[in-house]
């Protein structure tokens, strides 16, 4: 089953699938990434909007524990401007 990770007011950059680098022209943004069973996917994340942010799978399944909301995978960014 794939998971859908998305974190809010923040886009990743997709460097590399599997352990294989991404060339420069395969590397995208996004805001959700697409997980298969089985897979890794390495990002980078510009800590550029100070505050507490959600990062979970998009998946409303996957963010519930028994059918309550929150849980699962979900959990939050936090950071500070120095």
């Amino acid at each position: 089953m794939p998971h859908y990770i998305h974190v809010h007011a923040h886009k990743f950059l997709v460097v590399a699938r599997d352990g294989n680098l991404l060339s420069e022209e395969a590397r995208f943004l996004a805001d959700t990434v697409e997980v298969g069973p089985g897979q890794r996917v390495d990002v980078l994340l510009k800590a550029d909007n100070p505050g507490l942010w959600p990062l979970h799978c998009h998946d409303l399944r996957h963010v519930s524990n028994e059918h309550i909301y929150p849980g699962g995978m979900l959990t939050f960014i936090r950071y500070v401007q120095p």
